[in-house]
């Protein structure tokens, strides 16, 4: 799970996060994106993901 605030809108910074996350899939992880500015929208994506939708 990342967690991201303003700095990941950068360019640079987005485009390393994409490399980031595509190793990690690609080694096995499961990647969830959690935006500050949308908490709610996050949590809930990563609640569904566990097989726990009611803790959204």
């Amino acid at each position: 799970m990342w967690v991201h605030g303003g700095v990941h809108e950068q360019e640079h910074v987005a485009l390393a996060d994409q490399d980031k996350g595509k190793h990690l899939k690609s080694v096995g992880y499961r990647v969830v994106t959690i935006w500050t500015d949308s908490r709610e929208e996050g949590l809930h994506d990563l609640a569904v993901r566990l097989g726990r939708p009611d803790l959204a």
